[in-house]
Formats: structure tokens, sequence, C-alpha cells
């Protein structure tokens, strides 16, 4: 997956600092980067969404504590695959938050508000922004099993925010 990255990044001119470097470069199942404002989680979780978006059927979700803090990602991969880089769409919507490539890759914003939305379907890779901000109930009850019949990876954001379950 690394090389769809690299040639991706190299494309799109993205240049990571070192520690983002490290997450991309990381092969675990689950990873997780607690870090303070300005070190680039969003930049770094739409970029590993974008290398996810290149490969064929794949289902990516980003998921916030609320659609507002999901649009902040979501909006980093529209801007760099609708808008910068013209990646072809079967269907998209801002709006909404998804898109779906022309090989049949799908992008959806969704919210720890409203979990019932994130039952029923397999996730290939999710990113979880502001996760401490969710109760460990959101994880464990309606996020995780997503990830269970694909094998799918996830890659969850956050600011710190005191010695909650996130921590």
């Amino acid at each position: 997956m690394n090389n769809i990255g690299d040639s991706w990044w190299d494309f799109t001119n993205y240049k990571p600092h070192s520690g983002q470097e490290a997450v991309h470069g990381a092969d675990n199942r689950f990873r997780c980067v607690i870090a303070g404002r300005r070190w680039g989680k969003s930049l770094c979780a739409a970029k590993e969404i974008e290398r996810y978006m290149m490969l064929p059927n794949k289902m990516i979700w980003i998921v916030a504590p609320n659609y507002e803090l999901s649009d902040k990602v979501f909006k980093m991969v529209w801007k760099h695959l609708v808008i910068e880089n013209k990646v072809p769409m079967r269907r998209k919507s801002e709006r909404d938050r998804f898109m779906i490539t022309e090989w049949g890759s799908e992008l959806h914003g969704k919210s720890a508000d409203a979990p019932d939305s994130c039952l029923g379907e397999g996730v290939d890779f999710l990113v979880l922004d502001e996760f401490s901000k969710f109760t460990k109930r959101i994880w464990e009850q309606y996020l995780r099993p997503t990830l269970s019949d694909k094998k799918g990876k996830m890659l969850a954001i956050s600011t710190p925010d005191g010695y909650n379950w996130a921590y």
C-alpha cells in the first residue's frame, strides 16, 4: 500500500513531516494519533483516505463526534480528489458527505451523534476524528464491528482530552 501513497503523494506534492511519516509507514491495523493542535492530524488522515480511495471497491468512513467535525477531513479529501486532481467520480455530494469513484471506492462522512447511521456495513478503512470525545460505547457497539468482516483498518486522531477511555 505504501507505493500507492508514495506515488500519489509525489503527484500531489504532499510532504509529510517526520511524525506523519511514522503514521503513514506503520502497518498496524489500528493506529492512534493523539497530538496537539496544528500537528497535522487531519491532513495525515486525509492523505491516508486518499490512498484507499485510489484502490478499487473500498468502503471508507470518517466518523467524528458530529457532522460538522466530520466535514474537516472530508473537505480536505474533496478538495484534493474532486477539485484539484479531478479524480473520476461515479457519484458525489459535498453537502451529503459522500463520494464514489469510477472504480467503486466510497467515502462517507458520519457522526457519532447519530450512531444508527453506523450500522450494517463492512468498512475497509475507518478514520475516527476527535475520537477522545466519543463514548467507549460508540466504539465498542457501533464502530469496531464495522471492521470485523473485512478486517478493516482504523486511524484514530484526536487532541488530548484528559484521562478518559481514549487515554
